[in-house]
């Protein structure tokens, strides 16, 4: 094996310990936009509830 194929090895490896796994990144968007609807639907109720804004505008 030569030197640049170890290396090549070697920093391969170490992009695999550093970049977390695509079903990962995946789930934790899916839950980061959960939560963001979550909040939103929280923090826009009481406002179309009292009739200052419009649902249409809340919802977009």
């Amino acid at each position: 094996m030569s030197s640049i194929q170890h290396y090549t090895r070697v920093a391969t490896r170490q992009v695999e310990r550093m970049v977390p796994p695509a079903d990962a990144v995946l789930r934790a968007g899916a839950t980061g936009a959960m939560a963001a609807t979550v909040w939103s639907v929280y923090s826009q109720s009481p406002s179309v509830t009292d009739g200052s804004i419009p649902r249409n505008s809340a919802i977009s």
